[in-house]
């Protein structure tokens, strides 16, 4: 079986603080990675410009593949019921190892 790099789009519904202290349970957005743990600081990432804390994580899902390569590093076309990436039990045992401190 030939190596493969896949990259997966996650959406995430989680609870969020907004810079004002504000508190929403339910927010919505997406982020890629090669799996779930790169997705999430991904995330986390793009949360902090935004200036929002991540609280916790209530539902995720792979929506498809945004781009898969070869050990030759030719783009190939697989689907995603071939090679669904894996998702924890627990989403929120990956958030405890974010940094805690988030600089507004």
């Amino acid at each position: 079986m030939e190596r493969l790099h896949i990259c997966y789009d996650f959406n995430f519904n989680i609870k969020i603080e907004a810079a004002k202290g504000r508190i929403y349970k339910r927010y919505f957005t997406s982020a890629i990675g090669r799996h779930y743990e790169a997705a999430l600081w991904s995330l986390y990432f793009d949360l902090k410009k935004k200036r929002k804390k991540l609280i916790s994580v209530n539902e995720v899902k792979v929506t498809r593949i945004c781009f898969a390569f070869n050990e030759a590093l030719a783009s190939i076309k697989i689907s995603l019921a071939d090679y669904p990436p894996q998702i924890p039990g627990d989403l929120n045992a990956e958030v405890k190892h974010l940094p805690k401190k988030n600089n507004h």
